[in-house]
């Protein structure tokens, strides 16, 4: 979304955004010891373990794999690991990349579709800027009271209903080429 608001494609004709974090350095912040082990584990297996490029990038004296190992939180491990790897002078450096300001929802020129819960365990609803999204009229925002982060079940037999929405807003893009 940060991207599409500073650059023009023509071929595209809209956005669909799930659970987006629009300030992750908050999220990051506000996240709790659980997620933040999940995610350290998972981060840590698939770049450290059986990645030839990796080892070569400690052999060579750009990564240390001790301090990645021992990261405790996921700020921790982007300082040891993924400053390292794309040039960032410090994590907030790094983070700030992905920050989708209210300046940017505010010149966001594409239909957009954007869905979140307030239960969202992980990206928490006050991080949201619900109120510079409102005021973009190419932005419908749907909101939910549950539906966690990716979730939203429905049924006996649990099955997902988000993509209901989703592709109703893709199919009024769609007539709207058309038209």
């Amino acid at each position: 979304m940060r991207y599409l608001s500073k650059n023009h494609h023509e071929q595209i004709k809209g956005f669909v955004g799930i659970s987006l974090p629009f300030n992750v350095a908050e999220v990051i912040d506000r996240m709790g010891w659980i997620y933040q082990s999940f995610f350290l584990r998972t981060y840590t297996k698939y770049t450290i373990l059986g990645h030839p490029i990796v080892k070569h990038w400690e052999d060579i004296g750009l990564l240390n794999f001790e301090k990645i190992k021992k990261s405790k939180t996921i700020r921790e491990f982007h300082h040891h690991f993924t400053t390292k790897i794309y040039g960032f002078k410090d994590t907030d450096e790094l983070l700030d990349r992905f920050l989708i300001s209210e300046e940017a929802i505010s010149k966001f020129k594409y239909p957009a579709f954007l869905m979140i819960a307030k239960d969202d365990p992980i990206i928490p609803f006050n991080t949201i800027p619900t109120d510079s999204i409102r005021l973009n009229k190419n932005l419908k925002l749907l909101v939910t009271e549950r539906g966690g982060h990716l979730c939203w079940f429905q049924g006996l037999r649990p099955k997902r209903w988000y993509p209901g929405p989703v592709f109703q807003f893709l199919e009024e893009i769609k007539n709207k080429e058309y038209m």
